[in-house]
């Protein structure tokens, strides 16, 4: 019985190994391919998944040199916010009137709802899971800085949205009127598996490797 148990544990072991191989390679192949592609245009409808995530039918886009709050993830507030306010929510929200340039009504946010924008998204590189990371624009107005600088999504360590995100801190904007915890902070702290801004700047390295390969 030792021996069947031993033996068991084995083959899962090899298991969860070969799948952590074949997902990589899916992975990888996935970058190569979009970095053949080159930069990618997506221009909706959208749907908006959480602060920084977007869905263009089957795509799923992720913004760049951005984390916003987990849909899940509450604030502490100060002033006129309570004490713990629906911080991640606000943030899906902002984005998607972002997205709407402030056309829709606030009721009209559903689960479902789709976001006919005149914005661009536009992105050349792919994550581990398989979502373009994006810069979503109209001409130089660009939704990813507007999140920082509304104080709904806090610049990642790449240093692309830095300023956006000292005139939020100086202005008390968002969540920067209260205390918070980052997202990454966050997603540890539930035992999360995925760290997305680790994952934005390995494949960004790896993606431009890549690209630099086919040019």
């Amino acid at each position: 019985m030792t021996k069947v148990r031993r033996h068991s544990r084995t083959v899962l072991r090899k298991g969860r190994v070969l799948g952590v191989l074949v997902a990589a390679v899916l992975a990888v192949f996935a970058m190569t391919m979009a970095a053949f592609r080159g930069e990618q245009v997506f221009d909706g409808p959208f749907r908006v998944v959480d602060g920084d995530t977007l869905v263009d039918g089957d795509r799923r886009l992720r913004l760049l040199g951005i984390d916003a709050p987990e849909l899940s993830q509450t604030c502490s507030g100060e002033g006129a916010e309570p004490a713990d306010w629906p911080c991640g929510r606000r943030a899906r929200r902002a984005l998607f009137q972002l997205m709407a340039e402030g056309r829709l009504a606030q009721d009209t946010l559903t689960e479902s709802a789709l976001v006919e924008s005149a914005r661009e998204c536009r992105g050349a590189s792919v994550d581990r899971y398989g979502r373009f990371l994006v810069v979503c624009q109209r001409g130089n107005d660009s939704v990813n800085a507007a999140m920082v600088r509304a104080g709904m999504a806090v610049a990642t360590e790449g240093g692309r949205y830095a300023v956006e995100q000292a005139l939020a801190q100086q202005a008390r904007a968002g969540l920067w009127r209260g205390s918070f915890e980052t997202p990454r902070r966050w997603r540890q702290r539930q035992g999360l598996q995925h760290d997305e801004e680790d994952a934005e700047q390995f494949w960004q390295r790896v993606t431009g490797f890549l690209q630099a390969l086919w040019r």
